[in-house]
Order: structure tokens, then C-alpha cells, then sequence
């Protein structure tokens, strides 16, 4: 039977927390190896979902972990004056221009060693 034209089951919540119950006992390795893990359970073996809502939703995941990381990173390298007018300059550069990120990267370290001789950081 193929996973795209499969129906999906209804799990009810106790469904769900029992699977991932089992997973946290027996899951090993990275990341690639509890969703492999979390496919074979909730896709394959349990039908609760069908794969492409499967992938929808790590989709959602990787997304939502990806914008909290940016935001913390955001917040840790903001830090005084001089960091927050050079990182404005470099989205105007990449968004306006299309400079390539290497040269905002090189111009950023340059920055920052001119403004520690200067004594300003």
C-alpha cells in the first residue's frame, strides 16, 4: 500500500504521548536519527499521518528553530552602538545590493579591528 494514498488514522493524544514515550526510551544518535525513528513509528507502523504531513510539520519544526536561534544570535551579537549601525550597513548592502556575504564578513572583521585600535569597543 503506498504512504501517499493511505488514509490517515486518528491517534488520540494518549496514542501519541505513548509513541513518543517508547521513542525517548529506545532513541539513540542525532537528530537524523529520531525523525527516521519518529517516520518508521508514526507513518509506516502507526499511520497516524501521512508522509507528507509528516514532513510538513518537521518542515514547521526546523523553520521555528532556525527563527529562535537567528533571534537569540541577534540579541547576544547587538550588544553596543557600533555592532547595531554595522549590522544594519549590512543588510543594506546584501538587501540593496546583492553583495556577496564573504566581503560583509571580511568588512565586518575589519570594522571591528578598526574600532578596537580606535579604542571605541
Amino acid at each position: 500500500m503506498d504512504n501517499a494514498t493511505t488514509t490517515e488514522k486518528r491517534g488520540g493524544l494518549a496514542e501519541v504521548a505513548k509513541q513518543f514515550l517508547l521513542l525517548g526510551f529506545i532513541a539513540y544518535g542525532g537528530p537524523a536519527a529520531h525523525v527516521a525513528m519518529m517516520e518508521e513509528e508514526f507513518v509506516r507502523r502507526g499511520e497516524l499521518l501521512t508522509r507528507e504531513k509528516f514532513l510538513d510539520g518537521v518542515n514547521a519544526a526546523a523553520v521555528a528553530l532556525m527563527a529562535f536561534v537567528g533571534w537569540q544570535f541577534g540579541r547576544a551579537a547587538l550588544v553596543n552602538v557600533p555592532a547595531v549601525i554595522l549590522a544594519v550597513l549590512s543588510a543594506a548592502l546584501i538587501f540593496r545590493y546583492k553583495i556577496n556575504s564573504t566581503w560583509i564578513v571580511l568588512g565586518g572583521a575589519a570594522a571591528g579591528i578598526l574600532l578596537r585600535l580606535l579604542g571605541w569597543s
